[in-house]
């Protein structure tokens, strides 16, 4: 999770939460003779695949438009980004988004919660409820700070992509979540 932390490229970025949710998988099914464990577990891997695959084609459109795949790279080249590649900018995005909000558990990415949290025995709750998502939280500050910073997605030129509230959209989430 220090890693997943401390990640400055796209590529250690996926790998370091993919070597998170393998280990949560795992743990969710660590009880092999409970079968709401081992549902639990499958259920969480099935989800996890689907979030994992969304949030790799957003991080590849990123990739596709910047060349790059370091943060401050991809910080410097979408300052520099023509207006008809901002669609495509937004969806991955979203891409982006939904997949952290799916591994931080966040509205409306948290279906999965419950079940995971029923089947997996009381310790692996206790951890699987703290431990990734702080951590994925730590990331996605650090990940959406520079995609939505002035530098980053020129939030104050009235380039078109001003237009979406993105502080206010995470701030939303956040409290839904919360509640």
């Amino acid at each position: 999770m220090f890693l997943m932390v401390s990640a400055i490229d796209l590529i250690m970025v996926y790998l370091s939460i993919e070597v998170v949710s393998i280990s949560s998988f795992i743990l969710a099914g660590y009880l092999k003779k409970d079968q709401r464990s081992n549902e639990s577990s499958l259920k969480y891997v099935i989800y996890g695949a689907f979030s994992s695959g969304l949030m790799l084609f957003g991080l590849s459109i990123l990739f596709g438009l910047t060349g790059t795949t370091k943060f401050f790279e991809i910080q410097n080249a979408l300052a520099g980004l023509d207006t008809s590649s901002h669609f495509a900018l937004i969806i991955a995005s979203i891409f982006i988004l939904a997949g952290f909000g799916y591994k931080i558990s966040a509205v409306p990415f948290h279906f999965w919660t419950p079940d995971v949290y029923e089947g997996a025995p009381t310790p692996v709750t206790a951890y699987l409820s703290v431990a990734p998502k702080a951590a994925g939280f730590a990331l996605a500050i650090r990940f959406f700070h520079v995609l939505f910073t002035d530098a980053g997605l020129l939030l104050d030129s009235g380039n078109g992509i001003s237009t979406i509230p993105w502080p206010q959209v995470l701030a939303g989430i956040s409290v839904a979540t919360m509640t």
